[in-house]
């Protein structure tokens, strides 16, 4: 590290945002780093799913193809973990524990941080039986005993989409009943509603088979749908960044334009961070438009 030609571009994040990005920039021959600390949210699937072409690739492979895509280019790998940036007026540069790297643009693809419950047994049943997203796990889960729980506001519509795929669903409406006119809609469906909160999640080698409650019941179901609380990374919070508020992460959404662009200088942002369409297939083309708006703004400058 500490190179004397600084990167044209430093992507920090090498899951599908970063990686797209790579491409871009790549194939418009510029000179790029990806950090990675390779500890990828989605490394807990099985497999990847409604990405065209690729349906049902594990996420591992998906990566490794990803990268054979980048051999051809100037794109450098560097494993490890960004601890801090700062911006001189003209280059960033990013502080890593063996050094440091500078770069005219930066696109921060660092995903977000899961707030997960601390019951018993859910290490075990996440993302094999425990998801947050029914379009990425829903037909696997199809007509078999589902739960939803945790998704607030958003309770009844989700619900209601969730009994697409099955109509044995049990809904946790936590300590407050819902509102007799939602609750009576949800039943007319099928959907049973209950009062309360998990504990404790029973599963046999990863696949659920019970779920816990606060009033000492065990209930039956094969698979839960939770709602998650989020939070930025540390080296996102730390910078200052404008959000706009989500209903999921509590320090808001990463705030870009069109481009993936940041209130800060020379600075974009795609996927996870910056969107509440956590998909690959939205995170490969968000990456992708901020690689090529970067190499376009690079070009432009004296």
């Amino acid at each position: 590290m500490n190179e004397a030609q600084p990167l044209d571009l430093l992507i920090i994040g090498g899951g599908p945002a970063g990686l797209s990005a790579a491409l871009y920039a790549g194939r418009a021959r510029r000179r790029v780093c990806v950090v990675d600390a390779g500890q990828p949210r989605h490394a807990v699937s099985a497999a990847v799913h409604n990405l065209i072409g690729l349906e049902g690739v594990a996420p591992a492979e998906l990566r490794r193809r990803a990268w054979s895509d980048l051999a051809p280019y100037d794109v450098q790998r560097q494993e490890g973990q960004v601890l801090g940036l700062s911006y001189d007026g003209a280059l960033w540069t990013a502080a890593l524990a063996g050094g440091s790297l500078r770069a005219h643009a930066v696109l921060l693809a660092v995903g977000v941080v899961d707030l997960l419950p601390d019951w018993p047994g859910l290490d075990a049943t996440w993302g094999r039986s425990v998801h947050v997203c029914p379009f990425c796990h829903g037909w696997e889960q199809r007509d078999r005993p589902l739960m939803a729980y945790g998704q607030g506001d958003h309770l009844v519509p989700f619900a209601t989409m969730l009994s697409a795929w099955s109509r044995d669903l049990v809904v946790l409406t936590g300590d407050a009943p819902l509102p007799e006119a939602e609750a009576e809609g949800l039943r007319a469906r099928g959907v049973v509603l209950r009062a309360g909160h998990p504990t404790a999640l029973e599963h046999e080698n990863g696949a659920l088979t019970g779920v816990h409650l606060d009033d000492g019941t065990l209930l039956p179901r094969s698979a839960l749908f939770l709602g998650v609380r989020q939070r930025q990374t540390a080296l996102v919070r730390g910078l200052g960044l404008e959000a706009v508020p989500s209903p999921v992460n509590e320090d808001g959404d990463v705030k870009v334009d069109g481009t993936g662009r940041t209130n800060l200088p020379m600075l974009w942002a795609a996927g996870d961070l910056c969107s509440r369409m956590q998909q690959v297939s939205a995170a490969i083309a968000a990456g992708g438009v901020c690689g090529a708006m970067i190499h376009a703004t690079l070009s432009m400058r004296p």
